[in-house]
C-alpha cells in the first residue's frame, strides 16, 4: 500500500486544517446527512475525495458506496440501474461519488437532475470536482439547476500549506525517510502549486493562442457559426451554418450552446434540421454576425414559421395552466382511478423545465372529455375510458414511486392561471355514449364478447361498450368484461346460442 492511502485520514478527526468542513457537517448532521446531494469543491490534493469516502461512509453501509473516478466511468446503463432501483423498498443505506464531476456531460446532467431530486431518504450522492473545474461546470447551460439542489462543501483554499507540511513531516519521521525541517515540506507545496498554476496558465494561453472561445463574442440569431474540425459533426449546406437560437448560462450569462440548421452525419437522416451545436472550444473567428439584409430576411422567415405554426396549431389543444382549484378538481378525478392518492405541484417554471429535461419527472399530457391522458397506454379497465376528443393540455409530474401512484396535477405559479374547459367537457360528454344508450343493445354486445371478428356495426357497438367501462379491449380479438359490465351482463336475460 502506497503512502497516500496508508496515511490516508479514515475520520472526521483525523483531518488536518479542515475544521469548517467539519463543523458545517455537525451542523448538517443535525438535519440528517443522508438522502442529500453534495458538491465538494478544492484545489487539487486539498482533500476533496477524502472528505467524500469519510461523509459516505457515514451515510451509508460499506457495501454500498459505488465510486466513480470520473465522470465517464458513469454510463448510462448505470444510471438506469439507479433510476430502477428507486422504484423498489430500500434495503440499506447507499452513497454514489462521482469524482472530477465538471466533467459531466448535458445529457448526463439531465438524468441526474431526476435521480438527485427523486432519491429515497436512504440514498446520498457526492460529486467532486477542483475550483476551476467548477468555473467550467458552471458555465454550462444545463448545469445551474443542477447545481442550485447540491448542498455545497467549499474547502479552504489558504491556510493548509504549514499544517500538511507537519503532517508530512510527521509521516517522513514514522517512515524513516527524512526528517527535514518544516519549511522544506512547505517549500515544496509552494513550489508544487506554483507548478499546478503555471500548467493552468499555459492551458489558458494555448486556448488565446487559438482565438479563445466563441462564446464570449455577443451571438445573434441570424448569425453564421463555422464549426472547426472539433464540432463537424453538424453540416450545413454550405460551409456555414445559420444560428436559429443563443443559449445562455444563467449562472454567467456566457453563451452555452445555439441552435442551427444543419444535417448530422452521423445520422442517417439527411434532412437539415434545427440541431444544438456546443460552441464553448470554438475560436473566435468561427462566428460570423448577419448583413443587415440577412437580418431582415431571417426576421422576415421567423414570422412566417410563427404565423404558419399559429395556423397549423389552431385546432389542436391548447396547454394550460390551471388555476388551483382546477387543478385539486383535476387531481381527484385521477385520485378516483388509482390505488395511491397524490397531491397538485406548485412550481416555477424554471423548476418545472429543469423536471421535464431528459428523463425528467414532469411532462405535458393531452387530456379528453374524461379528463384522461390520450398520451399513454393505461392497461386493465381503465383503457376503455381514456375518452375519444383531445380537449386541453395540463403539465403533469411522476412521483416515480409506484406504479399504482397516480400523476400529480402541475400549477406554475409565475404564470398565468386560466380555468379549465369545463363547459367544453360536458357539451363533448352529450355527445358521447351512455349508459342508457346501451342497455337495449345488451343483447348485441354479448354476442360480439362472443366473437373473434365483428362487422363494422357491431364493432362500433363494442366500442361504445368499451368507452362507458363495460368492456376492456386488449386487442382485436381479445376482449373481456369490467366488473361493472359483468354485473349487468348478469342481470340481463341469457342471450340464445
Amino acid at each position: 500500500m502506497q503512502l497516500h492511502e496508508q496515511y490516508r485520514p479514515a475520520s472526521w478527526s483525523d483531518l488536518i486544517g479542515l475544521d469548517a468542513i467539519t463543523r458545517k457537517i455537525d451542523t448538517l448532521r443535525k438535519r440528517g446527512l443522508s438522502g442529500r446531494t453534495y458538491w465538494i469543491t478544492g484545489a487539487s490534493g486539498t482533500g476533496k475525495t477524502t472528505v467524500a469516502r469519510i461523509l459516505a461512509a457515514e451515510v451509508a453501509d460499506d457495501y454500498a458506496i459505488t465510486e466513480f473516478d470520473t465522470p465517464r466511468q458513469v454510463s448510462s446503463a448505470d444510471l438506469e440501474r439507479i433510476r430502477d432501483s428507486y422504484r423498489y423498498v430500500a434495503m440499506g443505506r447507499e452513497c454514489y461519488i462521482v469524482n472530477e464531476a465538471h466533467g459531466l456531460r448535458r445529457d448526463q446532467i439531465e438524468r441526474l437532475l431526476g435521480l438527485t431530486e427523486n432519491a429515497p431518504d436512504t440514498v446520498t450522492w457526492i460529486f467532486t470536482t477542483t475550483n476551476e473545474g467548477n468555473e467550467l461546470f458552471e458555465d454550462q447551460l444545463d448545469s445551474h439547476p443542477f447545481g442550485s439542489r447540491c448542498q455545497p462543501l467549499s474547502l479552504p483554499r489558504r491556510g493548509l500549506a504549514e499544517p500538511f507540511a507537519a503532517r508530512a513531516k510527521e509521516i517522513a519521521e514514522a517512515e524513516g525517510l527524512d526528517g527535514q525541517p518544516v519549511a522544506k515540506y512547505v517549500s515544496r507545496l509552494y513550489r508544487w502549486s506554483d507548478h499546478y498554476r503555471l500548467r493552468l496558465t499555459y492551458e489558458r494561453a494555448m486556448l488565446d493562442n487559438e482565438g479563445g472561445t466563441v462564446a464570449e463574442v455577443e451571438i445573434e440569431p441570424g448569425g453564421w457559426i463555422h464549426p472547426d474540425r472539433r464540432s463537424q459533426q453538424f453540416m450545413g449546406i454550405g460551409e456555414w451554418v445559420q444560428v436559429l437560437r443563443v443559449n445562455k448560462s444563467p449562472a454567467t450569462k456566457r453563451v452555452t450552446s445555439v441552435l442551427v440548421l444543419g444535417t448530422d452525419r452521423f445520422l442517417s437522416d439527411n434532412t437539415p434540421k434545427p440541431r444544438k451545436l456546443d460552441v464553448s472550444r470554438l475560436g473566435e473567428n468561427a462566428y460570423r454576425p448577419p448583413t443587415d439584409e440577412e437580418r431582415e430576411s431571417f426576421a422576415a422567415d421567423q414570422k412566417a414559421k410563427k404565423a404558419k405554426a399559429k395556423t397549423t396549431n389552431a385546432g389542436k389543444p391548447k396547454l394550460l395552466n390551471p388555476t388551483l382549484e382546477d387543478a385539486r378538481a383535476l387531481q381527484a378525478m385521477w385520485n378516483a382511478n388509482a390505488r395511491e392518492p397524490s397531491e397538485v405541484w406548485e412550481m416555477t417554471q424554471a423548476k418545472y423545465s429543469a423536471r421535464s429535461k431528459g428523463h425528467g419527472i414532469c411532462e405535458t399530457v393531452t387530456m379528453s372529455e374524461q379528463c384522461k391522458s390520450l398520451d399513454r397506454f393505461c392497461g386493465g379497465w381503465d383503457r376503455g375510458q381514456k375518452g375519444r376528443e383531445a380537449v386541453f393540455k395540463v403539465r403533469s409530474g411522476s412521483r416515480g414511486q409506484s406504479f399504482q401512484s397516480a400523476d400529480c396535477v402541475v400549477v406554475i405559479t409565475d404564470k398565468p392561471q386560466k380555468p379549465l374547459p369545463w363547459d367544453t367537457i360536458e357539451a363533448i360528454r352529450d355527445r358521447m355514449p351512455k349508459v342508457a344508450d346501451l342497455l337495449p343493445q345488451l343483447d348485441r354486445i354479448q354476442k360480439g364478447m362472443r366473437q373473434d371478428f365483428l362487422d363494422d356495426d357491431l364493432q362500433q357497438i363494442i366500442a361504445d361498450a368499451e368507452y362507458v367501462g363495460w368492456i376492456c379491449i386488449s386487442s382485436m380479438t381479445q376482449r373481456e368484461w369490467t366488473k361493472a359490465g359483468a354485473e349487468i351482463a348478469r342481470q340481463a336475460e341469457p342471450v340464445a346460442h
